[in-house]
């Protein structure tokens, strides 16, 4: 009960902040519609160059032309991206708390560590999952909206699929909401969220999020021993409906679920150190 009331009074804090709307939602949506926009510029180019070409000749072309930013792709990309900035609100809430003496007078409560990191990982979980629904919501409408893609393939996806694209995420939430639960713990306030920021682009880039990243074979390679580029080849690979073995779904589950596993035993020993430390 008393983790669970930690945990009502932190997703409160977290909704006031503005990380939640403008960076965890509406920044991943923009980029949907921005990608969209992009997708549609560089059909009419394409279409327009080969104007003069015949009707079943300019169709064969488009047939072997591929979309860049295809949704099925890019919407678990983005909806992985914006997990990142949940890691950057957990873990202000956290390092607020400690800078203002918040922690530390509950510290001397008969609350226990556990409480603690439950009572902030919750309205995290919640948050991340709530942005996924959004973002996968979303790039189905935008999706529809734009149509199909290059050679008549649907731009849409299936939506029990995207339901089992977001369980497919849990990894990557548990692994930021600890992340923002150990930076907040052991940095202050104020270097916190730079140290969030280094994490956020480092994601973007070797996520994928910023480009298909099987453009370039060694650095899609080097990401995927990361734990971000996995993550986002699980949900993508569910997305497109693809026969789902070890090779593209079993190793990057093993991956991401390693590194979460990691990093939140991590951010429990570390918080648990700090209250040990605290109440000496």
């Amino acid at each position: 009960m008393r983790a669970l009331a930690f945990a009502k009074r932190n997703l409160k804090e977290m909704l006031k902040s503005p990380i939640s709307y403008i960076f965890a939602l509406g920044f991943p949506v923009l980029m949907l519609i921005l990608f969209a926009v992009i997708n549609r510029f560089i059909q009419d180019s394409f279409i327009s160059q080969y104007e003069n070409v015949g009707g079943d000749a300019l169709d064969s072309l488009l047939s072997t032309r591929t979309t860049t930013f295809e949704m099925r792709n890019n919407a678990p990309a983005m909806a992985f991206f914006g997990l990142t900035f949940i890691m950057l609100n957990v873990a202000l809430l956290v390092s607020k708390d400690k800078s203002s003496a918040f922690l530390l007078r509950l510290f001397t409560s008969p609350m226990k560590a556990r409480d603690f990191i439950i009572g902030y990982a919750l309205p995290g979980l919640a948050l991340c999952f709530a942005q996924q629904f959004v973002c996968y919501g979303v790039g189905e409408i935008v999706a529809i909206v734009e149509g199909e893609n290059f050679g008549g393939i649907p731009n849409s996806f299936n939506f029990g699929y995207a339901m089992l694209a977001v369980l497919s995420q849990i990894p990557a939430m548990v692994l930021f909401v600890s992340l923002g639960i150990l930076f907040g713990t052991v940095l202050s306030d104020k270097s916190a969220p730079p140290c969030c920021s280094v994490v956020i682009n480092i994601a973007g880039i070797f996520g994928g999020c910023y480009f298909p990243l099987a453009m370039l074979e060694g650095l899609a390679l080097f990401a995927k021993f990361l734990p971000f580029y996995p993550q986002v080849l699980l949900s993508q690979a569910i997305l497109s409906e693809a026969h789902l073995g070890f090779d593209n779904f079993g190793l990057y589950l093993i991956i991401a679920c390693a590194y979460a596993l990691v990093v939140s035993a991590l951010a429990i020993l570390m918080f648990e150190r700090k209250m040990r430390s605290d109440n000496k």
